[in-house]
């Protein structure tokens, strides 16, 4: 299935530089249970682009029929010249086996050109109807001639969250 408009709904960017630390994350945002790392050394282009994941499971948004996930990329220029993302592509499986694409223009609205020396970074949000789950892709930039490029989405894991029971979709209670 191919969904051309945006299931996400939670999204904030950020722009920093290199040598800037950006600010800590509210407090209900800090506990990553995964953060991944990548760096695309396949292309040359791609090169000039490295792209980090962090996820974390949001039982406020979460209902018995759909368990939602923040994820918070960011990318960052070590090339020498600005690129441009132009386009995303993920692919997002779920503990049923059921696998739903997501394509269109930028991310959250924007298609940001990313200086030298720069980092973007926007957090969105992703539901799935059974954990385990996953999501992946690729994003589409362009350099500074105009000529596209893609830089993977490392895979990344949405894990079944702490106290989850697969039967009822709800939290286990032990006594």
């Amino acid at each position: 299935m191919t969904v051309t408009c945006s299931r996400h709904i939670f999204a904030r960017v950020r722009r920093t530089s290199s040598l800037q630390r950006p600010s800590a994350e509210s407090s209900s945002l800090t506990r990553f249970l995964q953060s991944q790392s990548y760096n695309n050394s396949m292309n040359p282009s791609s090169q000039s682009v490295q792209v980090s994941v962090r996820v974390l499971h949001s039982p406020g948004h979460s209902n018995p029929s759909n368990q939602f996930y923040l994820y918070f990329v960011t990318f960052t220029n070590v090339g020498s010249s600005p690129v441009q993302l132009r386009r995303r592509h993920f692919v997002i499986h779920d503990g049923n086996g059921a696998t739903h694409e997501v394509d269109g223009e930028g991310v959250v609205g924007e298609q940001p050109v990313i200086a030298p020396g720069e980092r973007y970074e926007y957090h969105s949000g992703v539901p799935i109807q059974q954990p385990p789950g996953s999501m992946g892709g690729h994003y589409t930039f362009s350099d500074s001639h105009g000529q596209p490029f893609e830089v993977a989405l490392p895979e990344f894991i949405l894990p079944v969250p702490d106290g989850y029971s697969s039967q009822s979709g709800q939290p286990r209670v032990v006594n």
